[in-house]
């Protein structure tokens, strides 16, 4: 699995491999911002934690869609007709860029209410 990840990220184009990586950096700062939320710094994370939560779910999904208009794009365009298993990895592709989206966006959802949840309980922030 671990491999099949690699693979992928591997054979990215370099904006998708930019955005696998803020992906990334932003479900380990969401994560972060969960277990410490009642550290001072981390408290202040939760307007950008709201707004994360919305966007990276988009912009995963814009950037799939992308993604599979230019591959349609130049599937057009080839002097022959691909099989699926030339298709196979664009599909993928997108398909990880949705689910990287989504979890990044969960990630920030989940740091977000636990510091809502800490401000109505009246805890210190």
């Amino acid at each position: 699995m671990l491999q099949s990840c690699w693979t992928l990220f591997q054979d990215a184009a370099l904006p998708q491999k930019g955005l696998f990586l803020a992906f990334i950096a932003l479900m380990i700062l969401g994560a972060a911002t969960a277990v410490f939320n009642g550290i001072k710094p981390f408290t202040r994370l939760s307007a950008p934690m709201k707004a994360l939560s919305l966007l990276c779910p988009l912009l995963g999904t814009l950037c799939a869609a992308l993604n599979g208009f230019h591959m349609m794009q130049t599937t057009l365009r080839l002097p022959f007709e691909p099989t699926i298993q030339m298709l196979v990895p664009g599909f993928i592709e997108m398909a990880a860029l949705v689910v990287a989206g989504a979890l990044a966006g969960l990630a920030a959802a989940a740091a977000h209410s636990l510091i809502r949840a800490r401000e109505l309980n009246g805890l210190p922030v």
